[in-house]
């Protein structure tokens, strides 16, 4: 199985969509719209990938039926971890509580935890610095993809792997959630 960032080529064809809406294929996701089997549904797309990461493999091989392609139309924290859980479920499920803390940090914006606001800071930031050579659009948020995927396991062995990437944005968020506590 691959990602292919969502463009125009795929509107015809049907492909595993997660965290987003496309027209044909499997859906996983919970944005407005979606097509996510109930008894897979979650607040977060991470969790919906999570639950279907869970199941026996032959029950899940039944809800990708012979995709090979999976796609989302739009870059954030809880599209890239529900992408890396499709992709490497076992990976994901070893650190399940973690991908759910970030993703519920970036899409939600609740901190959960020091790790997962590391590791929502850092796909930010490690998305938005991609430069793929002047493309724009798809290509681009395809290249965003494919470097934030490479990071995922390092993040997920160390949040704070890029400390100094993301020290301001980290020390005035922190500041501001011990505010609210006091």
């Amino acid at each position: 199985m691959r990602f292919r960032f969502f463009d125009p080529g795929l509107e015809s064809t049907p492909v595993i969509s997660v965290d987003g809406v496309t027209p044909l294929g499997p859906n996983f996701s919970h944005w407005p719209g979606h097509r996510t089997p109930p008894e897979l549904r979650d607040d977060l797309s991470t969790g919906i990938l999570l639950r279907l990461a869970a199941l026996p493999p032959q029950q899940r091989a039944t809800y990708l039926a012979g995709h090979d392609v999976v796609t989302n139309n739009h870059v954030d924290t809880d599209g890239i971890l529900s992408v890396f859980t499709l992709l490497h479920p076992d990976a994901a499920l070893q650190h399940r509580d973690l991908l759910l803390a970030a993703a519920r940090c970036g899409d939600f914006q609740t901190f959960t935890s020091d790790a997962a606001l590391a590791i929502e800071l850092t796909l930010s930031a490690i998305t938005s610095a991609v430069d793929a050579d002047g493309l724009g659009g798809p290509a681009k948020r395809q290249r965003q993809y494919e470097v934030a995927l490479e990071q995922v396991p390092r993040l997920l062995a160390d949040p704070f792997v890029e400390r100094e990437r993301i020290a301001a944005d980290f020390e005035r968020i922190r500041a501001d959630v011990e505010f609210a506590r006091s």
